[in-house]
Order: structure tokens, then C-alpha cells, then sequence
């Protein structure tokens, strides 16, 4: 797991009867990597910068938005390539959603090209003005669409060779 996940209702029930459920919002997590304490009002630790999640947590809920959908997004996969790093940072997510579209993405840069794969960054995210991860998504389509059309061009422009048929010149 590449994040934290800390949640009010799991701390009430391990202090049982010791949690105040009106002070709700001074309850701290403790980072898994380092060790610090993560408040509700941090999205990472502060030590380390691991990303940390809260939820049932009305304070980080006000601050970063839904947790499920962060968590979501903090499950991805990092990209490998330096396409990849671009359509990230351009739609504003962090993370590819999976390895299979991070393997997908690096297969097609590897065989288009980074000028092609740019290209299609910069389609998606200016002339169509995606952003998120309806940016990636429209990026993976549009990029594995050109890989397949590229393969198949190739698979165009191979020769067969010409049967050859048995001569005297031959023997």
C-alpha cells in the first residue's frame, strides 16, 4: 500500500471507553514508515511525506475531499516513463490507477515514441481540456488506439518472400 490509512471509527474502538467522541478531531494517527504522528488536518507525514488518508474524519474530509476516491487514487502505480511522469502531472493525478495501464502507457511510448505520445498529452489535456482521471483514461484509449494502427501498418508493410520456384541454375 503506498499510503496510510487511519480511521476515527477503528481509534473509538480500540480506546473503547476512553474515547471522547467530542473531541473527535484531536485524535492523531501514527505513520506506518516513520513512526510520527499524523494529525487530521495533514494529508502526509511530515517527517517522511508518506500520504496519509483519514476516514470518517470531518476535518480531512473539509481539507482533501472524498477519502475513498484519494485512496483510490494513492492504490495507483508510479510511472516509468518520462511521458508518463507528463501526462500525470498535466491532468493533476498522482498516480496511473494500475500497473496494467502503467505497462500499457510505457509498451506504447516505447513504440511510438515520446514526440507521439506527447502529442497525445497535449490533445487530450489543451484541445480537449480533460483533466483527472478522465484525462488518463482518454489518454490510455488514444495512445493504444495509435499502437494498435502502428501495428497494423507494420504488419502491412512486411514482405513475405516470393516462393521460389526450382531452376537449372539453381542445381
Amino acid at each position: 500500500m503506498n499510503y496510510d490509512r487511519f480511521d476515527i471509527k477503528a481509534i473509538a474502538e480500540e480506546l473503547d471507553g476512553h474515547f471522547n467522541k467530542y473531541d473527535m478531531d484531536s485524535y492523531t494517527g501514527q505513520c506506518s514508515q516513520c513512526g510520527n504522528f499524523v494529525s487530521q488536518s495533514e494529508d502526509c507525514c511530515a517527517e517522511c511525506k508518506r500520504p496519509g488518508v483519514w476516514f470518517n474524519s470531518k476535518i480531512w474530509r473539509d481539507l482533501y475531499g472524498n477519502p475513498t476516491s484519494a485512496a483510490r487514487e494513492l492504490s495507483g502505480e508510479l510511472p516509468t516513463t518520462a511521458t508518463g511522469l507528463l501526462l500525470l502531472k498535466r491532468a493533476g493525478v498522482r498516480f496511473f490507477p494500475s500497473v496494467a495501464e502503467e505497462r500499457q502507457w510505457a509498451r506504447d511510448e516505447n513504440t511510438l515514441g515520446y514526440v507521439t505520445m506527447e502529442d497525445v498529452i497535449k490533445y487530450v489535456v489543451d484541445t480537449k481540456k480533460r483533466r483527472g482521471r478522465a484525462a488518463v483514461n482518454h489518454a490510455l484509449n488514444l495512445a493504444n488506439s495509435k499502437y494498435k494502427q502502428y501495428k497494423a501498418e507494420q504488419k502491412d508493410l512486411e514482405v513475405t518472400p516470393a516462393e521460389e520456384t526450382p531452376t537449372t541454375e539453381m542445381w
